[in-house]
């Protein structure tokens, strides 16, 4: 089995349980979206008070070009579930099976507006918002 074919199962296993675990919450549009994942506890001293912060991980800032030429930023994600996909359009193999899967997830959220897919090239130098 091929690193790319094991990439795409990887993503496609971890899309699809994440997909499945929001699918079993419910919740409504105006509920806050859950903070999920590691978080690390800092202690800190505030005026001889020993106060405890909870620090969230974060995404760094980003600014990306989409298919359309148009820019995406964190800002533009923000308040939104994505799910992060990684491809090259020359790829013969796993990635058509990913899509098609990322395909039925879509589907899935379709009239949810907090859940975005976004794929991410990994051939940036060929793989321009024409190619695409």
């Amino acid at each position: 089995m091929s690193t790319y074919s094991r990439i795409g199962i990887v993503v496609t296993l971890f899309s699809f349980l994440s997909c499945q675990f929001i699918a079993c919450t419910p919740s409504s549009p105006s509920d806050p979206l859950p903070i999920l994942g590691e978080r690390d506890i800092m202690e800190r001293n505030n005026d001889g008070v020993k106060v405890i912060d909870t620090i969230y991980h974060t995404i760094p800032d980003f600014t990306l070009v989409d298919q359309d030429s148009n820019i995406v930023s964190k800002n533009t994600l923000r308040g939104k579930i994505y799910l992060a996909d990684f491809f090259f359009t020359r790829c013969p193999t796993i990635c058509p099976v990913t899509s098609r899967n990322l395909l039925q997830v879509a589907k899935h959220f379709v009239d949810e507006p907090r859940v975005v897919i976004i794929s991410h090239t990994v051939d940036p130098k060929y793989d321009r918002p024409y190619v695409l």
